[in-house]
C-alpha cells in the first residue's frame, strides 16, 4: 500500500507540475521554488504514504480456513475510523488533484491562442494536436481512477457497514469478486502506471522505444579499437 500511495501522490505531483509548466510557466513562485517544492513534496509523499499504511500491519489478518484472504476480520470503531482517512489520503485527494489539474490544462489548451497570432480560427493541425493532447491527459487520469476505485469504494463501504470483506461475501458474491479483483489491480498499479504512460503519451512512448531499441555497433569503430 505504501508503494501505491507513493505512485498515486506522484501522479498528483506530475499533474501540479504540468499545470504550472503549461498554464502558468512564467509564475515567479513556480520558477523560484520548483526544485525545493518537488524535493519537499517527495519527502512528504514518502512519509505520508508509509505512515497511513503502517496500521494495516496491525489491523489486518488472515482466516484459518482461508489463509490467502488478507482482511480486517473484525471492523471495530478504530478500524472504521482509520479506513475513511486512509481512502481519502490514498485515493480521493490524489484523484481530485489529478482531475482538477488535468481539467484546467485541457481547458487552457482548448482556449489558448498563440500570442501575436492574428488568426482567430485555429488551423486543422492545431485542432488535431489539441485533441490528441486532451485525449492523452483524460485517458491517463480516467484509466488510473477507474482501475483503483473498486478497492477504495469497498474500503469505505466496510467502514460504514462494519462488515469485513469475508462477511460481505455471504450477502453478495458480486461485491466480493469486485473487491477482490479491485485489490489486485490496486496493488499492481505501480507496475501498470508506466505501461499507461507508454500507451497514452506519445513522447514517453517514443523515448521508451529509443531506449529499448538495441544500438548497432559500427564495425569500423571496433576495427580501429
Amino acid at each position: 500500500f505504501s508503494s501505491f500511495g507513493v505512485s498515486m501522490m506522484n501522479l498528483s505531483l506530475i499533474g501540479i507540475e504540468r499545470y504550472f509548466a503549461i498554464v502558468r510557466p512564467l509564475s515567479s513562485l513556480y520558477r523560484q521554488y520548483k526544485v525545493k517544492f518537488l524535493i519537499l513534496s517527495e519527502i512528504l509523499v514518502c512519509i505520508t504514504s508509509i505512515s497511513i499504511s503502517a496500521p494495516i500491519l496491525i489491523y489486518t489478518s488472515v482466516y484459518r480456513h482461508s489463509p490467502t484472504l488478507c482482511d480486517f476480520p473484525i471492523i471495530t470503531q478504530a478500524i472504521a475510523t482509520y479506513e475513511i482517512p486512509f481512502a481519502m489520503i490514498m485515493y480521493i485527494i490524489p484523484c481530485s488533484i489529478m482531475v482538477i489539474t488535468y481539467g484546467r490544462i485541457v481547458y487552457f489548451h482548448q482556449h489558448y491562442i498563440r500570442p501575436g497570432s492574428t488568426i482567430t480560427t485555429p488551423s486543422e493541425h492545431e485542432i488535431i494536436r489539441k485533441k490528441r493532447f486532451t485525449s492523452t491527459l483524460i485517458s491517463i487520469a480516467l484509466f488510473t481512477v477507474s482501475l483503483t476505485w473498486p478497492h477504495f469504494a469497498t474500503t469505505i463501504g466496510t467502514a460504514i457497514t462494519r462488515q469485513s470483506l469475508y462477511q460481505s461475501s455471504y450477502h453478495n458474491h458480486a461485491i466480493f469478486v469486485v473487491a477482490y479483483f479491485g485489490s489486485i489491480l490496486t496493488m499492481s498499479i505501480t507496475i501498470l502506471n508506466p505501461l499507461i504512460y507508454i500507451k497514452f503519451d506519445g513522447n514517453i512512448r517514443k523515448k521508451w522505444l529509443i531506449l529499448m531499441t538495441p544500438k548497432k555497433i559500427n564495425p569500423a569503430s571496433t576495427r580501429s579499437a
